[in-house]
């Protein structure tokens, strides 16, 4: 009987094996699943690594953000604690500097030494009364570890706007005399 010809037992449905050929079993895995298997490891492993990484520099950004803040608010204590006089060191704001505040959370005055850039040789008295609310604030307060921000300006702005209210009652006042 060759496979051309038809079963003599009787079954319409065999099928010859020499036609049609037995694939073998290997114990090898597919390569597709090794690297589905590979990246998915991978996967595993870089996550949580990439997740610390991003809360790590959240976290330090954080913290000088708020370091800057209470630099300026430190800034803002002096001069009026002072009547308007600048500080021209950091030994200056030892006075100023309030650890325990929950606003800000900073531990020590070192902390800010580290985060924060002051310009001592700034003069309070610059800061003109009519500068346009729109204008790019002098550049008094920064933060070390990062680029200027949005928030560098904000306390730039803020700090002017705050050195400029404690002058204009004083020209009021003069002005009414």
């Amino acid at each position: 009987m060759t496979s051309q010809d038809p079963p003599t037992d009787g079954s319409k449905n065999r099928v010859d094996t020499a036609i049609v050929p037995q694939t073998e079993s290997t114990d090898q895995p597919s390569r597709f699943s090794t690297h589905a298997a590979m990246l998915i490891l991978l996967l595993i492993v870089l996550t949580p690594a990439v997740g610390f990484w991003w809360l790590r520099d959240m976290a330090r950004e954080a913290g000088e953000r708020s370091a800057l803040s209470h630099t300026r608010d430190m800034l803002i204590r002096h001069v009026a604690r002072t009547r308007g006089a600048w500080p021209g060191s950091w030994d200056d704001l030892e006075e100023d500097f309030e650890p325990a505040d929950a606003d800000y959370g900073t531990p020590g005055l070192g902390v800010l030494k580290q985060a924060v850039g002051i310009d001592f040789t700034f003069d309070p008295q610059s800061v003109a009364e009519d500068q346009a609310s729109d204008e790019k604030p002098p550049k008094i307060i920064w933060l070390k570890g990062l680029p200027d921000t949005d928030d560098v300006g904000e306390a730039n702005a803020r700090l002017t706007q705050a050195l400029r209210q404690r002058r204009t009652p004083k020209s009021s006042q003069g002005a009414k005399r």
